[in-house]
């Protein structure tokens, strides 16, 4: 079988094989491969870190999930042929949380609304804001009685990881290859902490800015994993040598310090943000 296999080269203008070409794309590589060490290696760092608010301003109260919201899956008609039978403008999201599924010529909601994944990576939260529909691959979350004071930012920070922990299904490595399932029954007994101001005498969320500590799981201050991640995005920012799947860029990368991401990732929030 190994003699069918074909190798892609770099080849010069004349058709004789490129050997400056390959030692820069060799480099690529290795700055790609050495980011993703020092990548893992962050993650595992961050992996122990918890958050911890430092605002004695406000009282925290635990309240029902169900007595703030109403949960609810899409339709599951919304598929890819029912697409194409009804196209139109408004956009159908489904269990991906970076792009629509088809865009249909009616919508379900009009307005700003914080969804979850129900399958794949179930539980991670994605709030959505003008007119749009999902279907039966993500749920969506209704403040109940119209109510205006639930701040979605710091309701998605808080019950993300809530909604992960409580999937179920196969988790892979690093996230690769996981298919987990998060139905609105599972979450009927959630609890929220939510901070509340009694002084006013509204007893409504507080939406102010709140601010927190890292702390590591000895319980120190680790405010530098979080640094590194910004520091290294906006290194990438500056000139990217990755640029999409399969695609590299012409120059080839520094050393490790000054590795380049790809331009796809997002930045690393700096306090806050969908």
């Amino acid at each position: 079988m190994i003699e069918n296999v074909a190798i892609p080269f770099p080849v010069s203008e004349n058709g004789t094989l490129d050997l400056a070409k390959q030692q820069k794309t060799t480099d690529v590589y290795i700055s790609i491969r050495q980011t993703k060490k020092s990548l893992c290696e962050l993650r595992a760092q961050l992996s122990g870190v918890s958050v911890v608010l430092d605002n004695d301003e406000y009282s925290t109260e635990y309240l029902p999930l169900p007595m703030l919201f109403e949960m609810s899956k899409g339709f599951a008609k919304y598929t890819k042929k029912y697409g194409n039978l009804h196209s139109g403008q408004y956009p159908v999201y489904s269990a991906s949380s970076q792009k629509p599924l088809i865009h249909l010529d009616t919508y379900d909601y009009d307005g700003r609304y914080m969804t979850w994944a129900t399958n794949s990576f179930a539980g991670t939260i994605l709030i959505l804001n003008g007119r749009f529909s999902i279907n039966g691959d993500r749920g969506i979350l209704l403040p109940k009685d119209d109510r205006t004071d639930l701040d979605f930012d710091y309701m998605k920070f808080i019950l993300e990881p809530i909604f992960r922990e409580m999937a179920k299904g196969r988790r892979g490595d690093n996230g690769e290859g996981e298919f987990t399932k998060l139905y609105p029954s599972i979450l009927e007994d959630v609890m929220i902490p939510v901070p509340v101001d009694h002084s006013s005498g509204s007893g409504k969320q507080c939406t102010g800015i709140f601010r927190c500590r890292l702390l590591g799981a000895d319980g120190r201050q680790v405010p530098s994993a979080s640094a590194q991640l910004r520091s290294m995005h906006k290194q990438l920012l500056a000139s990217a040598v990755y640029t999409g799947r399969g695609g590299l860029a012409a120059k080839p990368p520094p050393p490790l310090e000054g590795a380049r991401w790809p331009q796809a990732i997002p930045p690393p929030a700096d306090g806050g943000g969908e």
